[in-house]
């Protein structure tokens, strides 16, 4: 059987959640004797990144294709003439620029396999939301799109036979240090970007609930993006500067992991964050939205707990409820179960069989005229873009389809002890005895 030679797309300089996962399995890969190169994009004159030396550190073959502009054909042509020295059996892309790229070489020919990713969207800007829907609709045009969850395969524009569903895995890392009786206040944390989709002052909202409720709590909030100076003057309107720091970007987030009760999600979408697989490799129990892929991870109500998004009460309640030794104690076995399901290596494994499955199937050769042959051609593409276009004028549709769809539905009250759960599934949820309510 041939070789396999993969080339993986993928347009960032941090060493953020798709980067590291892309690294971790590009690693598990060359260890199979998969041949890899990583094709990250750079402007003129712009020194190293981040990304580029973390993928140097662990000695993972890459290319750098140098651009002028955001994306053009120059660009374009670099990567074609880089690819066309490799030759690769499979293209596969992360994030919407290498997608762009992925389509315009297939309207220049190339009848190279392409594994398109889709990881989520991000919605700090206009540009950003357009860039993200443009994604969606070129993605048609890709042999296999890898989506993170069975939820997102569910509600895919893509035919579900081109769909492949593909977990986030574990990323390795060190035993978690044992945990003693916790002393003091209860420390919660929140890791990831400061945009609009992950929901940090729908948290602070909640620590405000919290404060009045009488609990004591410290709450860290790890990482940087563009909200920050917004989500800094909400915490000071609600008066929380003694209970609440913001860490900035941080390159080793294990100490915070180490010092840390209880890991907080608050997410208006997601795909699957490495911050919630983390967090169950680390033992520590959960509260996250019902976004994206979470509620497949979270599925027994015992490693984690889930809560509607945009709803500072029912975080407050989940954090109080969670937040008790005997959850953390009843949710150890399930937190054990996930981390050896999502392991890189099976991962790895799932990769390799896409990857054959594409290779001996390679696409007949698209000129620009037949091209756009197929936009007018193929079944409702001009109208998805146009839906696409139009949801990039807003959020992601993903919160007001989970506020009406979430199975649970956390009750509580902004002041007194008695928070509760109630939920079509109650039985699958666990809350302490002495703080839960009945509702009809």
């Amino acid at each position: 059987m041939p070789p396999i030679r993969v080339a993986l797309l993928i347009d960032t300089i941090e060493v953020s959640g798709p980067g590291r996962q892309l690294s971790a399995a590009a690693t598990e890969l060359v260890a199979r004797g998969v041949n890899v190169l990583v094709v990250v994009f750079r402007r003129g004159g712009a020194p190293q990144s981040p990304f580029e030396r973390h993928l140097q550190s662990l000695s993972i073959p890459f290319a750098v294709v140098e651009e002028s502009g955001p994306l053009g054909m120059t660009t374009v042509s670099r990567v074609r003439a880089r690819l066309a020295e490799w030759r690769p059996t499979v293209i596969e892309t992360h994030g919407y620029k290498s997608s762009a790229v992925a389509f315009a070489l297939r309207i220049r020919g190339s009848r190279v396999p392409w594994l398109a990713f889709y990881h989520g969207w991000t919605t700090e800007s206009f540009r950003v939301r357009l860039y993200h829907g443009l994604d969606q609709v070129v993605m048609r045009f890709a042999d296999r799109v890898v989506v993170m969850s069975e939820r997102h395969k569910r509600s895919s524009w893509i035919p579900p036979t081109r769909v492949v569903v593909l977990y986030n895995a574990i990323l390795p890392l060190a035993p978690p240090a044992p945990r003693g009786p916790r002393l003091g206040p209860l420390r919660l944390a929140a890791i990831g970007r400061l945009s609009p989709e992950k929901g940090v002052d729908v948290l602070l909202r909640a620590a405000r609930l919290l404060r009045d409720a009488g609990t004591e709590f410290s709450l860290e909030i790890v990482g940087d993006g563009p909200q920050r100076r917004k989500l800094e003057t909400l915490m000071t309107r609600l008066g929380l500067g003694g209970s609440v720091r913001f860490r900035g970007h941080v390159a080793d987030v294990e100490p915070v992991y180490a010092r840390s009760d209880l890991i907080v999600i608050p997410s208006r979408s997601e795909g699957l964050p490495n911050v919630l697989l983390e967090a169950m490799a680390r033992d520590l129990p959960v509260v996250a939205t019902s976004v994206g892929g979470i509620p497949e991870i979270l599925d027994d109500g015992l490693a984690g707990l889930i809560v509607p998004p945009e709803d500072p009460r029912a975080v407050a309640g989940a954090i109080r409820c969670a937040s008790v030794p005997e959850f953390a104690a009843r949710g150890k076995a399930s937190r054990a179960a996930v981390s050896m399901r999502l392991s890189v290596a099976s991962r790895a494994t799932r990769l390799v069989e896409t990857y054959r499955e594409l290779s001996g199937s390679v696409r007949p050769g698209t000129g620009v005229g037949s091209a756009f042959v197929s936009v007018l051609a193929a079944p409702g593409l001009l109208g998805s873009g146009l839906q696409f276009v139009k949801q990039a004028l807003s959020r992601t549709k993903d919160v007001a389809e989970n506020r009406r769809n979430s199975p649970s539905r956390l009750v509580g009250r902004a002041r007194g002890l008695d928070w509760g759960w109630s939920s079509e599934r109650s039985s699958r949820v666990w809350c302490p005895p002495t703080w839960r309510r009945r509702h009809p």
